[in-house]
């Protein structure tokens, strides 16, 4: 449950506020142009807001990839005028803006993203016409997604084609770079992330949660902290084994399994 505190209470009606704003800005700015506002603290279900449907987004969609990447890196500067795709085809140009409270922490971003696929479509028809043309690549940077599976698929399929070999194919140091490339990007930051992950490479939720000990991972830096009764513990030493029955004999009689003398409790 999200904590009432008053700085949540001061965050949730400065979200609130730019909310109530979008669809006056949307129609200040075109058709062409939709407006996302995304609440940070619960990225697996971030969009609070929407107006203009040129990702065909819900509120309830998760946050994207790209900002994932960059919370996950401590940046929290504003992105002017990156290129973007829909699912659908349409080139965007896109910006994001974050908001912040009084200590300067981000809690929210506002998206703006704009339809250029006009635009492009003609820059790609200049070379034709020019004696040298321009970069016309199309490279995006950032995806849009309705919901955490598609996030979830998409983030692991990119994590898997980078390491170049197929699932079936794995061994333990494949699987592990594909979970250290999902860190890197920001993934296990969304809540239950280590179960699609599992999911996707065939292994247990457990062989996840120690490949991100091996990185030195806790689970207070992962989404894990809000899977609560799923998430073991991924720092320090794992849980206590249970005595072997010769060790219990022993104890009871009064001795330690080499022979010596059972501490008094």
């Amino acid at each position: 449950m999200r904590s009432t505190s008053k700085k949540d209470e001061e965050r949730d009606g400065q979200i609130a506020l730019v909310a109530s704003l979008l669809p006056a800005l949307q129609q200040a700015l075109g058709p062409g142009t939709e407006l996302a506002l995304h609440d940070l603290r619960r990225l697996d279900r971030s969009l609070v807001a929407r107006a203009g449907g040129l990702t065909r987004r819900k509120p309830g969609a998760p946050i994207t990839g790209l900002v994932l990447e960059r919370l996950q890196a401590g940046r929290t500067d504003d992105l002017f005028r990156y290129p973007a795709r829909t699912d659908d085809g349409k080139e965007l140009c896109s910006s994001t803006i974050f908001l912040r409270d009084g200590t300067g922490g981000a809690f929210a971003c506002l998206c703006l993203n704009t339809d250029v696929s006009l635009w492009s479509e003609l820059a790609r028809a200049l070379p034709a016409m020019l004696p040298e043309g321009a970069d016309v690549s199309g490279r995006s940077e950032e995806e849009f997604v309705p919901h955490v599976a598609d996030l979830a698929a998409s983030a692991v399929s990119r994590a898997i084609a980078d390491v170049g070999v197929p699932v079936e194919l794995m061994r333990k140091e494949h699987r592990a770079q594909v979970v250290k490339n999902l860190h890197a990007s920001g993934f296990f930051l969304v809540q239950s992330s280590v179960g699609h992950v599992a999911e996707a490479l065939g292994v247990s939720r457990f062989s996840v949660y120690n490949y991100l000990r091996e990185l030195g991972v806790t689970a207070a830096t992962t989404g894990a902290r809000r899977e609560a009764g799923h998430a073991p513990r991924l720092e320090g030493r794992g849980p206590r084994q249970r005595p072997s029955a010769s060790t219990r004999a022993a104890g009871r009689a009064g001795v330690t399994p080499k022979g010596g003398a059972h501490r008094a409790r």
